[in-house]
């Protein structure tokens, strides 16, 4: 914890707001890569890292390296793109941050990938990933870069590309969710129910959901709440 609230819904932990932080909560990003990638010192971290309310500062880089605990960054502000493509962790936790561009492909998540409230400027790009558990993305904002994307789908702008990924559990894009570019979904295989309700994705002109080819073994909801899509469907 940074902040000096423990509860995530305190307005002290908010990180629209970080602007106010004082320097006693900036966290350097080389300081979790430590604890994540040295042997000695994830030792000492067995139950996980949890940081509530802080600014990371530099680029969190955890890009081919395995993590054996979990990571909750909550409510933090990334003030720099993360990468941690072919990262394998137990469980990652970004609920509530405001983060840029979000580089994973292929990540390895053994639990949940919880991206609740999360709002990203860039580009959250997912290919080619596997989840043990649910990927929940509830009141999330995603936002396509500003920068070309990357990625083979780029002609669709996305905002989120999990494209060819295999999730065992639940999707929520959900209750409050807007992506303000394409979401693709091309090859995905999702194994628990897909949840749109409530969910709003703008992409005029072009594909604003791309779920060709995908496999869902559960039920798709778009339920009672409004569900927006504002642009094609594939």
């Amino acid at each position: 914890m940074a902040g000096p609230s423990a509860n995530p819904d305190d307005p002290t932990n908010n990180p629209a707001h970080a602007d106010h932080w004082g320097r006693g909560r900036e966290v350097r990003a080389e300081l979790i890569e430590w604890l994540c990638v040295d042997q000695n010192a994830k030792r000492l971290v067995p139950r996980g890292i949890r940081l509530l309310g802080a600014r990371i500062t530099g680029k969190l880089n955890l890009a081919h390296v395995t993590v054996p605990f979990a990571l909750a960054l909550r409510n933090c502000l990334l003030l720099e793109r993360m990468t941690s493509e072919d990262m394998e962790i137990s469980q990652l936790d970004l609920s509530g941050c405001y983060a840029g561009e979000i580089d994973a492909e292929n990540i390895v998540v053994h639990g949940n990938l919880l991206m609740n409230d999360l709002h990203a400027s860039g580009e959250v790009w997912l290919p080619n990933s596997t989840i043990g558990g649910g990927f929940f993305a509830r009141g999330s904002h995603f936002t396509r870069s500003k920068v070309d994307p990357q990625g083979l789908g780029f002609a669709m702008k996305p905002a989120l590309d999990a494209a060819g990924s295999q999730i065992r559990g639940v999707v929520e894009f959900c209750c409050g969710f807007e992506a303000d570019g394409a979401v693709n979904l091309v090859d995905t295989a999702i194994g628990g129910d897909m949840i749109f309700t409530g969910g709003t994705f703008n992409c005029p002109n072009n594909v604003a959901i791309d779920a060709n080819t995908a496999n869902f073994s559960s039920g798709v909801f778009l339920g009672t709440h409004p569900f927006s899509p504002t642009g094609r469907g594939s």
